[in-house]
């Protein structure tokens, strides 16, 4: 994967509509339908070479996700039995001689009863000391904290994030017996890990998102995960989910006013990662025991066969209505740009070249004149399983039809009217959906050259790798 040597990327990271009783830690700014035209003649490059698969991959399920939720169904948490912390005491003597983990230190400095406020002040004073010994202060570092109940028991714990080059840990401490100890403890695993408290499922109790971010001068991404305390440790609500794309903005709001709130994520371009890139969002809904993802949205395609992969991923989602539209897209859309390997090799050697002025710029070059072909006549195939899962065989015929009449006897058209045909002939003997999927897939599996234009490696870092069982997933 190239790296690329391009301007300052900024993002915001921003919570919106949390509890009352949350506060947003405060991040740094880095810096955030008429047909196509006939296509001329022209000689055939090969396509990438596959190994075909040795069997027929079983049928996957299609996913299903209701995504609405009973707010009435909703479990309070009990509260913690209330901790007891140390009591306060005037004149402690704070020391911090270990740079780079004063953690233990800190936490010494509160068992002795000293305030976090003023044992983070006196810490600051001391690290600006011992960086800047002649007095010329010339960065002056923030610990960053934030005093928030996490535990629900009326005791507030404190949450400590870290910073990227120093104290490259976030802990959250709580009271236990008249002493703090630490409740949880991350380990950059990246370049920063950010906590950040809200209460999304509006169980009265305080969830913790935690961001490990990767930021460079190309852009920052990061992973994603969600905790909250339960009777005596934190769990799990959303297992690490790593992102595809570089990140604009995480925010918490209500979407369908329902009474939880959701975690909403956009993202953007990914500038470590092979173009080309969109724009789209990922929503985590609660369902009453953990967060999980909506369908992702990108904005609208600009490819073709990003028109192919967003039908097939609505498709999946069980959205028939919008997978028929953007098959419909990849037929009729004449705006829809062209995409192959070349094309994706000569934007990156201009990126390389022209720095953050060339990104989201594809080079205009030759067009692939199989590309269109290809593609329309694997959408007229979806187009046709829709009709057949929604039990309209007339309309399903009509398809078929018009697929045989347009790329019957066109070279680059033909393999998808074979695995039409084999479906077809598949289903019409048993009427089961399997049997004509079975019957497809096992097609792809024999020729597998034809998944390649739908999505191979030269389609980006953001698109699906193409398997055999992908081209029909009904059982």
């Amino acid at each position: 994967m190239k790296k690329l040597v391009i301007g300052l990327i900024s993002f915001v990271w921003c919570m919106n509509a949390c509890a009352p009783a949350t506060q947003a830690i405060p991040l740094p700014i880095i810096s955030n339908s008429a047909t196509p035209s006939l296509i001329p003649t022209a000689t055939q490059t090969s396509l990438p070479t596959q190994t075909p698969t040795a069997s027929l991959t079983p049928l996957p399920t299609i996913p299903t996700f209701t995504p609405t939720f009973d707010v009435s169904t909703m479990v309070t948490i009990t509260p913690a039995p209330k901790a007891e912390c140390p009591a306060p005491q005037k004149n402690v003597t704070i020391n911090l001689s270990n740079f780079n983990d004063y953690y233990p230190e800190l936490i010494t400095a509160l068992n002795q009863g000293a305030s976090i406020k003023t044992i983070i002040n006196t810490f600051e004073k001391k690290i600006d000391q011992h960086d800047y010994p002649d007095g010329n202060v010339l960065l002056h570092e923030k610990i960053r904290y934030e005093i928030v109940d996490a535990t629900n028991d009326g005791i507030p714990e404190i949450i400590l994030q870290g910073n990227s080059y120093r104290q490259r840990k976030a802990i959250i401490l709580g009271c236990s017996e008249g002493k703090y100890i630490t409740l949880f403890s991350r380990t950059y695993p990246l370049d920063r890990t950010y906590l950040l408290p809200v209460d999304a499922n509006q169980n009265g109790i305080i969830e913790i998102i935690v961001g490990d971010e990767k930021g460079s001068p190309l852009g920052s991404w990061f992973d994603l995960s969600v905790i909250e305390w339960h009777m005596d440790s934190f769990q799990t609500l959303l297992s690490d989910t790593e992102s595809s794309s570089a990140f604009q903005l995480v925010q918490i709001k209500d979407i369908d006013n329902d009474k939880t709130k959701e975690i909403y994520w956009q993202f953007r371009e990914y500038l470590y990662s092979l173009p080309p890139w969109r724009r789209g969002t990922i929503i985590y809904k609660w369902n009453g025991e953990e967060f999980v993802p909506l369908p992702i949205k990108y904005d609208p395609a600009q490819y073709r066969f990003q028109a192919i992969q967003d039908g097939d991923r609505a498709t999946l989602d069980g959205n028939f209505t919008d997978a028929e539209k953007a098959y419909r897209e990849t037929i009729f859309n004449a705006k829809l740009e062209w995409w192959s390997s070349q094309r994706q090799n000569d934007t990156m050697y201009k990126i390389n070249n022209e720095g953050f002025s060339a990104v989201g710029t594809p080079v205009a070059g030759n067009p692939d004149p199989y590309e269109y072909p290809r593609l329309a006549a694997y959408a007229y195939f979806r187009i046709m399983l829709l009709h057949i899962v929604r039990g309209n065989e007339s309309d399903a015929t009509t398809t078929y039809n018009t697929l045989q009449q347009k790329y019957g006897n066109d070279p680059y058209g033909s393999p998808y009217v074979e695995m039409a045909t084999a479906l077809w002939k598949a289903y019409q003997s048993t009427h089961k959906m399997y049997d004509g999927c079975a019957a497809a897939i096992q097609y792809a599996v024999e020729h597998s050259e034809i998944l390649i234009p739908l999505g191979s490696d030269y389609h980006g870092a953001q698109a699906k790798i193409y398997k055999p069982e992908d081209v029909c997933p009904f059982r």
